[in-house]
């Protein structure tokens, strides 16, 4: 019997595999987060596409402080960056 055969289970199952990959991304943008605000980077694409890529999580509580944080901040380092939300 397939894994999809019953609704409920799909269900739980697809929500558990989202939430993985939430946590994965929140382990993988973290470090690269910390280092654009610990730098002070100006880099306004790198911080763009980093912004942009935490923005595809923000349904996660887990990725969504650290998004707006991160958005606040960077706005301040790099006030010409358009993140466009």
């Amino acid at each position: 019997m397939s894994e999809y055969a019953d609704p409920r289970k799909a269900i739980d199952l697809s929500a558990e595999r989202v939430q993985a990959l939430q946590q994965q991304a929140v382990r993988q943008y973290q470090p690269v987060v910390d280092d654009i605000l610990r730098t002070r980077s100006s880099d306004s694409q790198h911080i763009e596409q980093t912004l942009d890529g935490l923005l595809d999580f923000c349904s996660s509580e887990h990725v969504l402080h650290p998004c707006a944080v991160f958005r606040e901040d960077a706005g301040r380092i790099t006030p010409t960056a358009s993140f466009g939300v």
